[in-house]
């Protein structure tokens, strides 16, 4: 508003010098009728009833400004985008998928170096925690990797699914071994894919069963036979004399050999003890003895 009046003096000005410098002319070339103070006196006079016109006119156009209304932006409403669930993990798409953590407590049964008799049959169970990014299903397995199988059957399947950070106790049958020692067989688990993974950072340490077998050794006894000695049945003769006279006596023996030798064997128990047959000769002909006497004249 100040600016329009500043602008409307300067124009006033203008033609108030405009018309002075008209009515100088003027008074010069008129009669020198009217003196010099007359003459301002009109212009001033003159001037001043131009610019009170002028200044009501404006004021008369001039409207004042009224405010406009300022138009208030309202944001857009954006859709909300409806999100897909997250497809479960697959062991094949991330290495951390399958981890097995130690439950507590972890040796359910059979603590490590369990004594144990030959030929025993137990029940080993461990607690397993699934400390990886991958539900463990029912095709997930227990299986042998290393050490003495101890008449395991090497690959069992889990009974029930086990979510991330859920546990699950999976049992498995031995028989001990029959020799008196120490023995351990390590096993690990296996995903649907046939990969095996165990304890441990890098998921590559199995877990195991200890146990010491202690008894007498099972032995067997070996009976070995005595042979058998061939024994000679030989005769002894011893003739009497008759009288005086002299007697040649004539022997026939029965040829050696030809007896039936009937042995009796009775055996000792099984072990270390020697066996003694006894034998019982049965001669089958008996010696004939011819006496022929013989006398001598004096």
């Amino acid at each position: 508003m100040k600016t329009h009046k500043i602008v409307i003096l300067l124009l006033i000005s203008t033609l108030a010098a405009l018309l002075m410098s008209s009515c100088a002319t003027r008074v010069d070339e008129t009669a020198n009728t009217l003196d010099a103070e007359g003459i301002i006196q009109t212009v001033v006079a003159q001037v001043t009833q131009d610019f009170l016109q002028t200044l009501v006119a404006f004021q008369t156009a001039t409207k004042p400004l009224e405010p406009t209304a300022t138009r208030t932006t309202m944001p857009t409403a954006i859709p909300t985008i409806a999100r897909s669930p997250q497809p479960e993990l697959t062991p094949s798409q991330t290495g951390e998928c399958n981890r097995v953590a130690a439950g507590i407590p972890f040796d359910v049964t059979i603590p490590d170096d369990t004594i144990m008799q030959p030929g025993q049959s137990f029940t080993k169970t461990w607690r397993l925690v699934n400390n990886g990014t991958c539900k463990w299903t029912r095709l997930y397995a227990v299986v042998f990797f290393s050490g003495n199988p101890m008449g395991a059957q090497q690959t069992q399947y889990l009974n029930a699914e086990v979510l991330p950070g859920q546990s699950i106790d999976v049992s498995v049958k031995f028989i001990a071994p029959f020799e008196s020692g120490t023995y351990q067989s390590n096993w690990m688990l296996q995903s649907q894919a046939g990969e095996p993974f165990g304890l441990g950072p890098n998921g590559d340490a199995p877990f195991w069963v200890r146990i010491q077998v202690v008894g007498p050794p099972t032995s067997t006894q070996t009976t070995t036979p005595t042979s058998t000695e061939s024994e000679t049945f030989t005769p002894t003769f011893t003739p009497t004399p008759l009288g005086s006279e002299t007697v040649t006596p004539t022997f026939t023996p029965t040829p050696l050999g030809s007896e039936t030798v009937t042995p009796t064997f009775t055996p000792a128990p099984l072990g270390s003890e020697t066996v003694t047959p006894t034998f019982t000769p049965t001669p089958t002909e008996t010696p004939t003895l011819t006496l022929t006497p013989t006398t001598s004249t004096p």
